[in-house]
């Protein structure tokens, strides 16, 4: 442990660095302009279609729930005595 004696409790007081992008000139403007009109628009197509979607699904479920397919029962049975 000595070892690590002559490492520990050098220093009284410990600063963390922090670092950060500032944005220069138009950067701001550009960053609005660009990339969060697009992120903007993207997410209100998103509610739209996800709503039109789901609807299309709950149609889909309802229509294959409410017809279901005839199964023939021996010949399951029969797989599966088989198997």
């Amino acid at each position: 442990m000595k070892k690590l004696d002559s490492f520990t409790q050098k220093y009284k007081l410990a600063k963390t660095l922090r670092f950060e992008l500032r944005p220069v000139g138009k950067t701001v403007e550009t960053f609005r302009t660009k990339f969060l009109s697009g992120d903007i628009k993207r997410s209100e197509d998103y509610e739209a279609v996800k709503s039109i979607l789901d609807n299309e699904h709950k149609v889909l479920l309802e229509r294959s729930l409410s017809n279901p397919p005839q199964l023939n029962w021996k010949a399951l049975a029969l797989a599966y005595e088989t198997y």
